[in-house]
């Protein structure tokens, strides 16, 4: 995990730079606070590494799945509200390179500390799914299954 937050953070400022998106997008009446969606967008950097670093152990959509709905329940927001959030910022280039610059402090931060409170990754995959097998009434009880071997 700490080569590849480096790393998706390099690919997102990249695009970001690449991006020829001259006009800011309009600001949605939902808009993510600031310092909420700095909160957000590192814990989702923190759950794509994750999810990177256990693609050839674990199911990975179900996975990505069941870390984003957490992240999205835990922060009290919609999938919609996250992106339109990221639409608007990402629009401002100066503003979201702001942004990156305080995730990437943020990831740096967490990864030299051993006490990360209410982080992501100090509950369990299982805790994770089980929840959302809980809260998600379409989902059937046998459809995310333990991998053997992995103690998450």
């Amino acid at each position: 995990m700490r080569r590849i937050a480096p790393i998706l953070l390099a690919i997102l400022t990249l695009c970001t730079a690449c991006h020829k998106k001259h006009v800011l997008a309009d600001k949605p009446d939902n808009l993510i606070k600031h310092d909420k969606m700095v909160e957000i967008l590192t814990e989702s950097y923190m759950a794509e590494a994750f999810i990177y670093a256990m693609q050839d152990s674990l199911p990975t959509e179900e996975l990505t799945q069941s870390l984003y709905k957490d992240i999205f329940n835990r922060h009290g927001i919609t999938k919609d509200q996250f992106i339109q959030s990221v639409d608007y910022y990402s629009s401002d280039k100066e503003l979201f390179q702001k942004m990156l610059d305080e995730i990437s402090e943020n990831i740096m931060r967490q990864r030299n500390s051993s006490n990360i409170p209410d982080s992501l990754f100090n509950r369990s995959l299982e805790d994770v799914l089980q929840r959302n097998r809980m809260e998600d009434d379409s989902t059937t009880s046998d459809s995310i299954q333990p991998v053997p071997g992995i103690d998450i």
